[in-house]
């Protein structure tokens, strides 16, 4: 089972506000905040070095997801062409 399977959504990576440490009742846990006021608590009962560990490593994949998305969607454009908002009625 998989953690998308444990929280019932899956999570985008432009929903991804934060990646934090949290302090949980058996230790500490890592959290994912989300830009629509969501919390989902992806790891409990880790020591502080584990979770900070975890969540500096989570951190680190999502801004190179966030990188490599971004120069792929470049590289797809014509060179010299530029986005425009289109109107459809």
């Amino acid at each position: 089972m998989s953690w998308l399977d444990l929280i019932g959504r899956q999570i985008g990576h432009a929903d991804i506000a934060s990646i934090e440490v949290t302090k949980t009742k058996e230790g500490f846990g890592v959290a994912i905040y989300t830009i629509w006021g969501g919390t989902v608590m992806l790891s409990e009962d880790l020591s502080e070095p584990q979770a900070r560990f975890s969540a500096v490593q989570l951190t680190m994949a999502l801004r190179e997801l966030r990188a490599s998305l971004s120069t792929f969607q470049a590289a797809q454009r014509p060179q010299g062409a530029t986005q425009q908002t289109a109107w459809i009625d």
